[in-house]
């Protein structure tokens, strides 16, 4: 049996001492932005999720199950965070982009309910009545996804009802959809005015 020679053992060595470091920087990262998140200082939240997103071999998490649950909770928590500060265009972006990268999302509940929620919240603000329900079927088709995967979710449930009442309501005219889509733009203002993002945690 052949043995490795000590210059390859102590290149092997030293990969493993800077693989160790990178996790737990990596680990310490996601550690520190949920307490920003949980604190409220979301701008720093989201620049700690990001780096540590984009930081520490993304590859990993394709290929080993082990360390996908930290890149998950760093790539949802961006989303929260450009939902919670009304910035859907990046949200649908960033939620594009994640899909790419990271395959294993697909199959994730949490995922596929924070891309209906920020479709719906994009959706909604559409004045054309073509891209307002282009935008309904589509989060519609999030919310089925996540219940597929958990079919105990509750908010995804009612966000699907939601929904679904009002994709159905369309049948009864455009008119009688946008008096609906009108009620529920004034319930969503009110309820962002009443708690700024900033003033959360």
């Amino acid at each position: 049996m052949k043995f490795l020679s000590r210059r390859n053992f102590l290149i092997l060595g030293t990969f493993f001492c800077f693989f160790l470091l990178s996790y737990s920087y990596w680990i310490h990262s996601i550690r520190q932005a949920n307490d920003d998140f949980l604190n409220g200082r979301f701008e720093d939240a989201f620049t700690e999720y990001k780096g540590a997103q984009e930081s520490f071999f993304p590859m990993l998490a394709n290929t080993m199950p082990v360390f996908r649950f930290p890149f998950r909770e760093a790539a949802l928590k961006q989303i929260q965070i450009l939902y919670l500060h009304r910035e859907f265009e990046e949200g649908l972006e960033l939620l594009q982009s994640l899909s790419s990268q990271y395959p294993f999302l697909d199959d994730d509940s949490q995922y596929h309910e924070w891309y209906g929620n920020v479709l719906f919240r994009h959706s909604i603000m559409q004045e054309e009545s073509s891209a307002l329900l282009d935008g309904l079927y589509a989060t519609l088709r999030e919310y089925q996804k996540a219940l597929e995967l958990d079919a105990l979710s509750w908010d995804a449930r009612y966000n699907y009802e939601l929904v679904k009442f009002l994709v159905t309501e369309e049948q009864g005219g455009s008119e009688k959809l946008e008096l609906l889509i009108e009620e529920v733009r004034e319930k969503i203002r009110i309820k962002d005015q009443a708690i700024p993002p900033e003033k959360w945690g």
